[in-house]
């Protein structure tokens, strides 16, 4: 994630983590019930709900982009891409048209690395939602990360996110890992 200098970047930088997990929550209370076996959460259902025509093909440019035509919403997914790699390109572009980014001139900078910040955060929170986690305590990592169609990584990066949002619940010093997987965390 993208570090803020001052604490007014820091209280900024919260809120749109905090609203990028409230926009997958609701996302994924509209969505689960229609979904078969979870996880890994189906993003075909996820996407068909949203509206979005799916598109899919080799290429070198993009994980996956979506591209938003007056009414029509389309999602362009890279088949060169590991499947891992994929669905959480396809969350992170889901996360930007929700989160209400827009691209063009004058968007870069630290506030675009926010945006990125944020859609990757919208990705995690869907496609690894906390309630679904807390009912696999004690698994690996990489058995989490294949049952969740997500890469070692990501999991990891969601694992330790949920222990520092477990400390921050207890009031505990934000950098103090609070034991939420018991058995040691990688394959």
């Amino acid at each position: 994630m993208t570090d803020a200098k001052t604490p007014e970047d820091r209280e900024t930088l919260d809120a749109l983590m905090a609203k990028a997990d409230s926009a997958a929550e609701r996302l994924l209370r509209a969505t689960l019930p229609l979904m078969g076996e979870v996880p890994p959460v189906d993003l075909g259902t996820v996407c068909r709900w949203l509206g979005f025509e799916v598109y899919s093909r080799p290429c070198d440019a993009f994980g996956a982009i979506c591209v938003l035509k007056g009414q029509k919403r389309i999602l362009m997914v890279n088949t060169s891409a590991n499947r891992g790699r994929a669905r959480f390109s396809i969350a992170h572009e889901l996360g930007h048209v929700l989160l209400g980014h827009r691209s063009g001139p004058g968007m870069s900078g630290l506030r675009d690395s926010w945006r990125e910040s944020q859609a990757d955060r919208f990705a995690a929170a869907l496609l690894m939602p906390f309630s679904l986690l807390m009912q696999e305590a004690g698994e690996a990592v990489g058995s989490l990360s294949r049952r969740y169609g997500v890469s070692r990584e990501a999991m990891r990066l969601r694992l330790r996110a949920l222990r520092t949002a477990q400390s921050r619940r207890r009031g505990e010093p934000y950098f103090i890992r609070a034991p939420l997987f018991t058995r040691h965390d990688m394959d």
